[in-house]
């Protein structure tokens, strides 16, 4: 999240700071998704 602020504190300004939580909400929820599918798509095992 700090390093996405301080990169593009020259296009946002002072919003850089909310862009840089965003992008980092955003790669958590790609990141959560991804897990989603993993456990979705592994096969139960039979007990």
């Amino acid at each position: 999240m700090t390093a996405v602020a301080t990169n593009s504190a020259a296009t946002y300004g002072v919003n850089a700071n909310i862009h840089g939580m965003n992008v980092s909400f955003f790669a958590m929820s790609l990141f959560a998704l991804i897990l989603l599918l993993l456990a979705l798509s592994c096969p139960k095992s039979e007990k």
